[in-house]
C-alpha cells in the first residue's frame, strides 16, 4: 500500500480507509498516527506516525474488544487509527498506553532528594556520633525537625531554660538511612525498566466494537 501525504488536499479529495471487522493475527505489521506530543512538548500542528506489530489479541480492558500493539505511543495518540500495513484497513483505535512514567518521576525525585540531603547532613556532621543544636528561632527548629522526619532520622527535642529549642540528632543513623534509600533506588530502577517495556505496548480497541461504533 502506498500512501501520499500532503498538506493542501481538501478532505473531500481524501480516500476513506476501510474498517476491518476482525483483528489481524499476532505479528501483523500495523501503523498508527495522531497529533501526539512528546513529554514536555506543546500541542503539535503535524501528525506523528508510529509502527509496530500486534502483540496480543486479548487484553482484559473495558467492555469492548481490545488488543495490544508493541510500539511507542505518545500522549495524544489516543483516538488515532491503527492500520494494517498490508491491507490498508483500519483494525483499531489507540486507546491508551500500558505504562506511565508520571508516578516514577515523582518517586525518583523524592528518593534522590532524600539521599542528597543525607549526604549533605553527613558532611555537615563530620563523623560526629551526636549533634546538638540550639535554635533561637522556633520556626527553624520546626523546619529542621520536618527534614529529619522525612529522612527517617531519630532525634530528641526539648525547650531549654531560655525558651529555645534544643534538638539532639543521632547521626549514626545517617549512613544506615543512606544505605536503605540506595536500596529503594535500586528497586525503583527495576520498576523503571519494567515501565519502559510497558510503554512499548499500546492498547487498542477493534473488531466488532470498532464496526458497531463506526459512522
Amino acid at each position: 500500500m502506498s500512501v501520499s501525504i500532503t498538506s493542501n488536499r481538501h478532505p473531500d479529495e481524501c480516500q476513506i480507509l476501510p474498517v476491518s471487522s476482525t483483528v489481524p493475527p499476532i505479528g501483523t505489521k500495523v501503523i498508527w498516527s495522531g497529533y501526539a506530543r512528546l513529554v514536555g512538548e506543546n500541542s503539535l500542528d503535524r501528525q506523528r506516525f508510529g509502527w509496530g506489530r500486534i502483540a496480543s489479541k486479548s487484553y482484559p480492558n473495558g467492555d469492548g474488544t481490545f488488543f495490544e500493539v508493541d510500539g511507542l505511543f505518545n500522549p495524544s495518540h489516543s483516538g488515532g487509527p491503527v492500520v494494517n500495513e498490508e491491507t490498508g484497513e483500519v483494525v483499531g483505535i489507540v486507546a491508551q498506553s500500558a505504562g506511565s512514567f508520571e508516578s516514577l518521576y515523582e518517586q525518583w525525585e523524592e528518593k534522590v532528594g532524600r539521599l542528597t540531603a543525607l549526604f549533605e547532613l553527613s558532611e555537615q556532621f563530620q563523623g560526629m556520633m551526636h549533634e546538638r543544636y540550639t535554635y533561637n528561632d522556633p520556626g527553624n527548629a520546626v523546619q529542621d525537625m520536618g527534614v529529619y522526619d522525612r529522612l527517617g532520622l531519630e532525634y530528641d527535642q526539648e525547650i531549654n531554660d531560655d525558651g529555645n529549642y534544643e534538638i539532639s540528632i543521632n547521626t549514626e543513623q545517617v549512613p544506615i538511612r543512606a544505605g536503605q534509600i540506595q536500596g529503594e533506588i535500586s528497586e525503583l530502577l527495576l520498576n523503571t525498566a519494567q515501565k519502559t517495556f510497558q510503554m512499548g505496548v499500546g492498547i487498542s480497541s477493534g473488531g466488532d466494537e470498532l464496526i458497531n461504533n463506526s459512522p
